[in-house]
């Protein structure tokens, strides 16, 4: 055999066959043979930069961009590929930079003005990459990429009627793209178009049935509609999405049919509120033996005495399961209703099914008299990092007409930035309730709790305390589309705005009925 050439141009014209036969391996042998005889050869560098950014090798793939660009500074794709090579290794303001120099080069790419604007939304400036992707839209009328994105900020910014409109044009111009027909069930579904939402995404999971993100946004819209038979079984999708942290099974995954005396470990998942909702099922698992509860931290001790649980243990639900549990079968928590046939007539509903610890209880009713007027608790805004809390949380500043109201007296539970008690005549016992065993013996204290959606509101439920819940105008799949009553809380009362951000309305419902109470 002879040795290898030592041709630049034949290494080349070799790794790009290789490229054209599908054969990167090949094509990435031939190109470093290249570089090893000219290291500056700007074909080399940028096919082979190319190369490895398609194989998510972003490090090198920038390293070999800058190269070609110290060479040849015009090269407007060079730019562009460094762009975003620097994005995927998360430098979003550098890679703003180098999108900017393509532009310069040629301000007519569209596609580099769509990439832009994902620069700019990585950087958190959701206004400039509107900006950006309207550009692309105008100079290729055609990129539903720049539609799609265009729509699900606009959603963000509060535009629905353009959001709409950004997403039918996106369908439009790709009937055959599952994203588009996503993002338009995304943009109904806020508009509260539910049955048109659940048609959307029909529609993308038929064009897309591997995608676990559409098959749970299916699964929530049929929910909220009350079609649980269909809803539970597309709700199986959250596990492979972002909503369920992956964690390895230790056991088989329980499929609902009698247990016949095995061990089964249950997994809490999602928020605080989930798992205190959701806990009622462990007394109605058929045939259980020994039923090990692993639940988020700081709930193990309010949790201790659920019915059905035989150990409650807590932990991390990002961390490993524990090993050494010794069960025979496992499942997710909030698999149990769909497991179990749970429809709208039939939710295990007997409260309290969670008890508040009475000498802690004794902490907050000290000194409590007969004049004291109906005890009201007060949680306006829930987690700041929920997705939705912009619309659910209510601003304190609406709640003002219900602190004149003679009789009530209001005792703020509201932890963290949004905490605004100790003003309007607002006991505040946020401080003495850290821990959820705390919040539990207060929240039983009450005469009546007014929340938002959050984990009080389903803490107080579990305790059987009367509680009245501020619902924005798309509220969470769990409290369905209408009605004042729910079938998860018989003690629970649900106030609905008639449109997004009409708290007022709420506010105003919500203070005639505690007046009346109050009396």
């Amino acid at each position: 055999m002879g040795n290898p050439p030592r041709d630049t141009s034949f290494w080349l014209k070799a790794g790009q066959a290789c490229l054209d036969g599908d054969d990167p391996p090949g094509a990435e042998r031939a190109l470093r043979a290249a570089l090893a005889l000219d290291a500056r050869c700007v074909p080399a560098l940028y096919n082979l930069g190319n190369l490895l950014l398609g194989k998510g090798e972003a490090r090198e793939a920038a390293g070999l961009f800058e190269k070609v660009l110290a060479v040849r500074p015009g090269f407007a794709g060079a730019w562009q590929n460094l762009g975003r090579a620097l994005l995927d290794l998360g430098r979003p303001r550098e890679a703003e930079r180098a999108y900017l120099k393509a532009l310069e080069i040629d301000p007519s790419h569209a596609q580099t003005r769509f990439n832009l604007g994902v620069a700019r939304l990585a950087s958190g400036d959701a206004p400039g990459a509107r900006a950006r992707f309207r550009q692309a839209l105008d100079l290729d009328p055609g990129m539903v990429d720049a539609a799609i994105n265009l729509a699900c900020l606009l959603l963000d910014a509060r535009e629905p009627a353009e959001a709409l409109e950004m997403a039918r044009r996106a369908v439009a111009l790709a009937p055959g793209d599952a994203a588009a027909h996503n993002t338009l069930g995304a943009v109904l579904e806020s508009a509260g178009a539910h049955g048109e939402a659940a048609a959307a995404y029909r529609r993308a999971v038929d064009l897309d049935p591997g995608s676990a993100d559409v098959r749970f946004n299916l699964a929530t819209v049929l929910l909220r509609l009350g079609e649980w038979e269909e809803g539970w079984r597309a709700y199986r999708a959250r596990l492979a999405t972002d909503c369920c942290p992956p964690r390895d099974p230790v056991a088989p995954e329980w499929d609902g049919t009698d247990l016949g005396g095995r061990r089964l470990l249950v997994l809490a998942e999602q928020g605080l509120g989930d798992t205190l909702q959701f806990c009622r099922y462990l007394a109605a698992l058929p045939g259980a033996g020994e039923v090990v509860f692993l639940v988020q931290p700081g709930l193990g001790e309010v949790l201790r005495g659920v019915a059905g649980a035989t150990r409650v243990l807590e932990g991390d639900l990002r961390a490993p399961v524990p090993e050494g549990l010794g069960c025979d079968v496992q499942v997710h928590l909030l698999s149990l209703p769909g497991l179990l046939g749970t429809r709208p007539g039939n939710v295990p509903a007997r409260v309290p099914y969670l008890q508040a610890e009475a000498s802690r209880m004794a902490r907050f009713i000290d000194g409590r008299g007969p004049g004291d007027g109906l005890r009201v608790g007060l949680i306006h805004a829930g987690n700041p990092g929920h997705r939705r809390d912009r619309e659910r949380s209510c601003p304190y500043g609406a709640l003002a007409p219900l602190f004149g109201i003679p009789g009530v007296r209001f005792h703020s539970f509201q932890q963290g930035a949004e905490r605004d008690a100790g003003a309007d005549g607002v006991t505040d016992l946020a401080p003495r309730c850290r821990r959820v065993e705390d919040l539990a013996a207060a929240l039983a204290t009450m005469d009546l709790v007014l929340s938002v959606d959050s984990m009080p509101a389903h803490l107080a439920g579990a305790l059987g305390v009367p509680v009245w819940l501020l619902l924005d105008a798309v509220p969470d799949w769990r409290w369905m589309i209408r009605g004042d009553t729910t079938p998860w809380y018989p003690s629970m009362r649900l106030y609905r705005q008639p449109a997004p951000g009409a708290w007022g309305e709420v506010i105003e419902a919500v203070g005639r009925d505690l007046a009346e109470r109050a009396r």
